[in-house]
């Protein structure tokens, strides 16, 4: 599974302003991975993925604040709301983090977008070329 905005990691490097070695410190793989990932003979896994998705927000947040919580994003109904586990752990700018199974059905909100990349929620920290 790809994380938003993260299977490019030349574009997450560039939109963090970093040098291989850097983000390869940064996300504990080794800068033959990075240069592996960024010249697509290797596809990076759900967790390098992942932590580059959370540098990038972390990043954004940073410089312009929290972004608004996907429940007020999405205009989620307060039953569906209630039974979302994002609501529950007041992670409304994280939702992206969890398995879209523990957003749907009778466990939670409902995510319409199966690619983060179209989402609302993500758009607005994502590298705009990842």
């Amino acid at each position: 599974m790809d994380w938003p905005g993260c299977a490019n990691l030349r574009a997450v490097r560039r939109h963090l302003g970093k040098s291989q070695s850097e983000l390869a410190a940064m996300l504990g793989v080794s800068v033959r991975a990075v240069q592996s990932y960024e010249q697509g003979w290797r596809h990076p896994p759900a967790t390098v993925q992942k932590l580059a998705a959370l540098m990038c927000h972390l990043a954004w947040r940073k410089d312009h604040g929290p972004v608004k919580p996907c429940w007020e994003v999405r205009g989620c109904e307060p039953a569906v709301r209630d039974g979302c586990t994002v609501y529950q752990l007041s992670a409304g700018d994280l939702c992206w983090m969890f398995e879209r199974r523990h957003l749907k059905g009778g466990q939670g909100a409902a995510c319409a977008d199966r690619d983060c990349a179209k989402c609302p929620v993500t758009r607005c920290w994502m590298p705009a070329d990842a």
